[in-house]
């Protein structure tokens, strides 16, 4: 998927003026930021995620606010309470554990970028992205490098350490992406065989490994 979809799944954005406290993105705000488009980059984007939807209950009119809402509406009197704490509420949110990878595609001619961007399918397998890499001009391959990048929130992150034992990412060319074919079967792997598991729920029902807000809101309209 493209980076703007990604941002979708797992920003922190309903459309209302304000901000949110306690749901700040935070870590994957820097990530999607890395993944963004521009002028000489883009980004193909795959994710596996466990969620939950947690549903938040409030209280009736200033009830619903803590001590910081209270002190800024002022009784009704402060004009720019909503400015300052949005015009919304959330009503329910997203919790669980996500891996995010992505290939980023770099180009120093903008020409040269849409050229490789324009025979790509975002819609393809994951395995399949570095085939149809191999496959450029030969013309553009020396002017286009790859970073293959995954991040994970929740669950067991030092596990996908494992698999990308240099850090967060690795690099390639079109002209030789052999650098990037074995990380990337191994990181096919760890999604369907470590991560998945990693949730996993005790006799009780409740996840064992630890969990994160993972970016997706419900806001409804909130009291006046």
């Amino acid at each position: 998927m493209t980076s703007d979809s990604l941002s979708k799944q797992f920003s922190v954005s309903v459309g209302a003026s304000g901000g949110f406290a306690g749901f700040s993105a935070g870590t994957k705000d820097s990530y999607l930021h890395s993944v963004s488009d521009n002028d000489f980059q883009f980004s193909i984007n795959f994710y596996s995620r466990t969620s939950m939807e947690c549903e938040t209950t409030y209280g009736a009119g200033t009830e619903a606010l803590n001590q910081e809402g209270l002190k800024t509406y002022q009784g009704g009197k402060n004009p720019n309470f909503r400015v300052l704490c949005g015009d919304k509420q959330v009503s329910s949110f997203q919790v669980g554990a996500a891996v995010v990878l992505s290939f980023i595609i770099e180009a120093t001619e903008s020409s040269h970028l849409e050229s490789v961007k324009a025979s790509i399918s975002f819609n393809s397998p994951f395995v399949s992205v570095l085939t149809q890499f191999s496959q450029a001009a030969s013309d553009v391959q020396n002017s286009v490098s790859i970073t293959l990048k995954a991040v994970q929130w929740g669950g067991e992150p030092e596990n996908l350490g494992k698999v990308l034992v240099s850090g967060e990412s690795i690099s390639c060319s079109l002209s030789n992406i052999s650098a990037c074919e074995a990380v990337a079967s191994d990181l096919v792997t760890y999604v369907n065989s470590d991560f998945v598991n990693q949730l996993g729920n005790n006799t009780n029902g409740i996840w064992s490994s630890k969990y994160e807000y993972l970016g997706q809101l419900t806001a409804t309209n909130s009291v006046s």
